[in-house]
């Protein structure tokens, strides 16, 4: 029986995840913290946004709604036209379903031998979902498709035709602003959040819990909701790609009692 060989990128998968993580550790850190960076920076959170309302709009049809509509602006701000469906699971999703979809793709990423089908699916998902609901032509506004087929080709294409280690990079640069983005979201609708404004921790508190003095606990709880997802997609992501399992011995290596009958 032929023996599989395996490709040198699978050989070295740890020092691949390794060098991928700290360099797109250090990108993360400049396109947040550095100036001369917001260029990439804005992209990224249309991105984000996109996918925030992408998870308003996956969770009302699945707890039985219907999506009009969901808009990006150019400015980072969007919306999701719904009607039906569990509304506090609706408010709810924007936030979490974005940090939920950057901890899911991070730990996907680094935990398993398969970045290149991440970076792929990652993309035909997203403009799948943008074209089936996103409705541009009756809504006027063109940026999600936009973002959509901009990300969604682009990761598609890095999936296709590029080694292992740029799609390592890339995608976890993605996710990990994704991620991060509905973390500061969240953060921010928690400081400045008043009982007039519309956003999604008020229309929370209104249909789900009145009885908290204030929407900005909402999102405070979001938030840290957030936080836990990340941290837990790092830890699960990354530890255990790292740390091997302790193999179990096989059948084979197991050592049967031997009875010993004396007659």
């Amino acid at each position: 029986m032929t023996e599989q060989v395996q490709q040198p990128e699978e050989m070295n998968h740890p020092a691949l995840v390794a060098s991928a993580l700290l360099a797109s550790a250090i990108i993360v850190y400049l396109i947040w913290n550095v100036a001369d960076f917001v260029f990439i920076l804005y992209p990224l959170r249309l991105f984000s946004t996109l996918v925030h309302e992408m998870s308003h709009s996956i969770v009302a049809v699945i707890t039985g709604g219907e999506v009009t509509q969901f808009v990006v602006n150019t400015d980072h701000s969007g919306y999701a036209l719904v009607r039906g469906g569990y509304m506090p699971l609706i408010a709810s999703a924007g936030y979490l379903g974005t940090a939920l979809f950057g901890s899911i793709v991070f730990y996907a990423n680094n935990r398993f031998r398969h970045a290149n089908s991440v970076a792929f699916m990652m993309g035909l998902s997203i403009v799948v979902v943008t074209l089936i609901y996103a409705n541009p032509i009756l809504s006027g506004h063109f940026a999600a498709l936009i973002v959509a087929l901009a990300f969604g080709i682009g990761l598609m294409v890095l999936g296709w035709k590029a080694p292992m280690w740029p799609n390592l990079l890339v995608v976890n640069v993605i996710a990990t602003i994704t991620a991060l983005d509905a973390v500061n979201g969240a953060l921010t609708l928690a400081r400045f959040t008043q009982e007039t404004h519309h956003n999604d921790a008020v229309i929370f508190w209104r249909v789900a819990t009145p009885w908290l003095p204030s929407p900005n606990i909402v999102a405070w709880a979001w938030a840290a909701m957030a936080i836990t997802m990340f941290g837990m997609a790092f830890y699960y992501g990354v530890f255990t790609t790292f740390v091997p399992r302790k193999q179990q011995p096989s059948p084979k290596q197991i050592k049967q009692p031997v009875d010993v009958e004396i007659v």
